[in-house]
Formats: C-alpha cells, sequence, structure tokens
C-alpha cells in the first residue's frame, strides 16, 4: 500500500490558486461558477496574486476562455463517455459535482486536502442545500497517497470510474506526478474507466504564452513552468512509458460557446490572437494500455 513521504512541502499552499480558478471561471456561465466565487472571497485571492491593474485585466484575459473551455471539455468527454462515476482529484472549488449530480444518475466524490474538503461542503450546503450527499460526497484526500484516494472510492460499483483532475498536476514536480500517475492506474486497475486531465501544460507552451508567475510560485512554493513537461511529445512520451494509451482532443473547438470571451468583451478580431497565448490547449485522456476485461 503506498503512502505519502514525509515533506517539508505544506500542499496547502497551493489551495489560494483555487480560489483564483474560481475567480476566473466566474466570468464563465458553468452552473454554480459564480456562487461559489461570491462564498470563496475568490476576488481577493486574485487579486492577492494579480493585483488590480492592467496586468491583473491582461491575465484574466488571457485565462477566462482557457479555463472555461477546459472545464467545458472534461464535461463534454464525460457525457459523451455516459460516465456514472466520476472521481475528481484536488477538486479545489470546481462546480462539476453539483452540475453532474442534478440528475440523479451520476455519482460523484470529490477529494481536496481537509481544509479546503470542509470549506467546500459548507459552501455547498449553502448554495444547494437540497444537494444529495449520497451522490456528491466530499472526501478528505491528498492525490499523493493511494490509500487515501481508495478510502475516499467507497461509494463507486464494479464499474468503469472516471477520474478527472483539472488543476493539480501543473504545481507538481517529477516524482510527484508519477506518484499521482502510479496512483490513478492502481484505481483504473481496480475499475477501469479512464483519467480525463486538462492540467498538463508543457514548457514549450507556456514559453510561448508568456505567463508571468513570479508572485504565484512566491506564495504558492511551487514554479508551474519548472514543473511542466517540455513539450506535447513529453506529454506523450511521458505517459505512454507509465503505461497509458493518449489521447488529446483541442479545447477551443467550439467559440460560440466561450460565454467568457462576450463578458469580458473581447472583439472578434482578438479572439484568435488571445487564444494562441493560451497556456491551455488540449485536454488529455488516459487509459491503461490493457484495460481489464
Amino acid at each position: 500500500m503506498r503512502t505519502v513521504n514525509k515533506s517539508v512541502y505544506n500542499y496547502d499552499r497551493i489551495s489560494i490558486t483555487a480560489r483564483t480558478v474560481a475567480y476566473v471561471r466566474s466570468f464563465s456561465n458553468i452552473p454554480y461558477a459564480k456562487e461559489i466565487a461570491e462564498k470563496v472571497s475568490a476576488k481577493e485571492a486574485w487579486e492577492k496574486i494579480w493585483g488590480n491593474g492592467p496586468e491583473s485585466h491582461e491575465q484574466l484575459m488571457l485565462r477566462a476562455p482557457g479555463i472555461e473551455a477546459r472545464g467545458k471539455s472534461i464535461d463534454e468527454i464525460l457525457r459523451r463517455s455516459n460516465a456514472t462515476q466520476i472521481l475528481e482529484l484536488a477538486a479545489g472549488m470546481s462546480p462539476r459535482g453539483l452540475a453532474f449530480t442534478n440528475t440523479g444518475k451520476v455519482t460523484y466524490t470529490e477529494t481536496d486536502l481537509q481544509d479546503i474538503s470542509n470549506e467546500k461542503r459548507g459552501i455547498i450546503e449553502s448554495i444547494a442545500p437540497n444537494y444529495s450527499s449520497r451522490k456528491l460526497r466530499l472526501e478528505q484526500a491528498n492525490a499523493l497517497s493511494y490509500a487515501d484516494i481508495l478510502n475516499a472510492s467507497g461509494a463507486f460499483l464494479n464499474k468503469p470510474l472516471y477520474i478527472v483532475s483539472e488543476g493539480l498536476m501543473n504545481h507538481l514536480n517529477i516524482n510527484e506526478k508519477k506518484r499521482v500517475v502510479d496512483n490513478v492506474k492502481c484505481m483504473l486497475q481496480v475499475f477501469g474507466g479512464a483519467w480525463i486531465c486538462s492540467d498538463i501544460l508543457d514548457r514549450k507552451r507556456l514559453d510561448a504564452a508568456d505567463t508571468p508567475g513570479a508572485k504565484r510560485t512566491d506564495i504558492t512554493g511551487r514554479s508551474v513552468i519548472e514543473n511542466a513537461l517540455d513539450s506535447e511529445e513529453s506529454v506523450h512520451a511521458f505517459f505512454s512509458n507509465m503505461g497509458f494509451s493518449v489521447e488529446k482532443y483541442p479545447i477551443f473547438t467550439n467559440l460560440h460557446e466561450l460565454y467568457s470571451l462576450r463578458i469580458l468583451g473581447v472583439p472578434k478580431t482578438e479572439i484568435n490572437p488571445l487564444l494562441q497565448k493560451s497556456p491551455w490547449k488540449y485536454t488529455w485522456v488516459f487509459k491503461l494500455n490493457q484495460q481489464r476485461s
């Protein structure tokens, strides 16, 4: 059984990014995004990293379409896969669990560290008091611990499991990435299914996007650029060598659905240049090379 090695790094430091993403997501029309952002003082967290001047607006314009598009891309893949069991790693302030359990057909478990998981539970009870705690579970779990993830998965039946991660992997070094990948592999060996992942950015793309992050690095103690794999080819090789088949889907395929472009008033002539600078380009889907029958 895998356990998390003791580390001097405090992973709670990454939690501020869940709030900044919640702020950016609030410019979309994703269900519950605005309500969650208001509850977590998301704007204040954003300004702690990016301020409220020209750079802040520039970063908001750059990030809002990508964060909206990556979220909707994951949702579409889950629906297309007819996913009825979903496990979200490091869910932060993601509204996906609430949205997917509205119909009662999906069992959804969100995991995160203790403090943010407890806070999220209070938020959900506040904005959706009639949600089903049987269908949407919020469990304390560190994605680096297989024991934590397995313990959080008690609601799932013996059928395909779809694992989602939307922001975790960017903050992990290569050894931590390997540990999460190994943990996901073990879960898919038990259940079958797939890992749907939007948080694999590569250094080549980040350099081209020219996204500054010095203040964020100071606060979180992690550099997204330094922890990134080198290129798309490196991403493919990394996961292939870890025993996965690799698929990737462009996220900017339905621009008419990106509400944030309209709400932020991006002129049509500036949309494509803006998206070319986005650090997000694909949603990745990983499946075991030898899925169980």
